[in-house]
């Protein structure tokens, strides 16, 4: 008897939901891991998904105890919720850009640091380029190589 009783109650673990919103979509074997006032979150095989209550059947709606006075409480909480959230986002992010902007101010540009000035590019690490002396820009053009690999000498 108690065997019985055992299988009994793990039937409907063992087999799960099917159900087929009111859009058509139809969902196997499905598991009903949490319940909220507007909507149901259901695991199948395939994945999970959070139906609306306003697309089950009736027969869910009742099962699951649907209310439509608290769904409608649930949805205003949860967009207040969000709305709150990505205020606090938007604060954050503008905190931020601030930070930057004042980190940017107190350090020099690239422009203002030594070596890349006005004339960015005719003169690197002792090397200038603008003045060609003997062998001209190709021999300062070999210094700049030979210097990347440590095999300048002075």
């Amino acid at each position: 008897m108690r065997l019985i009783l055992l299988v009994l109650l793990l039937v409907p673990s063992v087999f799960g939901l099917d159900i087929t919103t009111l859009d058509g979509k139809t969902y196997r074997d499905c598991r009903v891991s949490r319940v909220f006032p507007d909507s149901v979150c259901v695991l199948w095989p395939e994945g999970g998904a959070r139906i609306k209550f306003v697309n089950l059947p009736e027969p869910f709606r009742a099962k699951f105890g649907y209310d439509p006075e608290r769904a409608a409480a649930f949805a205003r909480a949860e967009a207040s919720r969000q709305e709150h959230e990505r205020a606090v986002l938007e604060a954050q992010r503008q905190f931020l850009q601030a930070q930057t902007r004042s980190a940017a101010g107190a350090q020099p540009s690239r422009a203002q640091q030594p070596g890349y000035g006005g004339n960015a590019g005719t003169q690197y690490v002792g090397v200038n380029l603008a003045a060609a002396g003997p062998g001209g820009y190709n021999q300062n053009v070999n210094q700049l190589n030979q210097f990347g690999s440590g095999n300048v000498r002075g």
